[in-house]
């Protein structure tokens, strides 16, 4: 399910670009959520997660990705990889809801992750590189040929922005393709991401629904 309108800042964009955000051309759905119910959230770090779109997507792939890679293992490793988990978790709550430390702790146990099922090189976080525009790709590997994506562009002089959920992209060799399950005026959004070692290609077919007039996310994102 994808993402239409403005809203928060996507996964790790925090550049300082609130104040150039346009009046939404197309209505917003609704925002990610935690892997937790954020109605009960205690601790200054559940607070932050439920606070920002950017975590709250986190947090989600996360739980998802450990939850099928402790499937995939025997009942030590299970044990093992319990432990491990929960040694991160203190140490993001040490973070004490700061978040670009929280963030980066996310990054880190996600790659750290995906390369037991996967050598690709695929889960990462990647920066727009195209003149004119700011942004963000994250991009998140699962078991099975598939991945989750997040893309949120902003074109800086005009303020249009993108934002792009996609939950379930179709995963072949370095190529990932995600098709929007909603059709719109006849047609279906389809995103294409290429991905090499220094960054990511993507490419989109009937997606202007996700952005503003100005707004787009096609081109280059540089692996960060």
């Amino acid at each position: 399910m994808g993402r239409r309108g403005i809203g928060r800042l996507g996964p790790g964009l925090g550049l300082g670009l609130a104040i150039l955000i346009a009046v939404a051309t197309v209505p917003a759905a609704a925002d990610p959520t935690a892997s937790f119910d954020c109605t009960k959230a205690r601790t200054i770090t559940e607070k932050a997660i439920c606070k920002e779109d950017s975590l709250a997507w986190l947090d989600m792939q996360l739980n998802q990705l450990y939850t099928d890679v402790r499937q995939l293992q025997d009942e030590g490793a299970r044990l093992a990889l319990r432990d491990e988990q929960r040694d991160w978790v203190a140490r993001r709550d040490a973070c004490g809801g700061v978040s670009a430390c929280i963030t980066k702790l996310y990054w880190q146990r996600l790659q750290a992750l995906a390369g037991r099922i996967s050598k690709r090189g695929l889960t990462g976080f990647f920066e727009y590189a195209e003149k004119g525009m700011a942004g963000s790709l994250g991009l998140v590997e699962f078991p099975g040929n598939r991945a989750a994506g997040w893309i949120e562009t902003i074109n800086l002089g005009r303020g249009h922005m993108c934002q792009v959920d996609m939950a379930d992209l179709r995963v072949d060799s370095q190529t990932l393709t995600w098709n929007d399950p909603e059709e719109v005026d006849g047609k279906h959004c389809r995103v294409d991401l290429t991905i090499g070692p220094g960054g990511a290609v993507v490419a989109g077919q009937n997606c202007r629904n996700w952005c503003g007039m100005a707004g787009y996310f096609e081109g280059h994102y540089q692996r960060r």
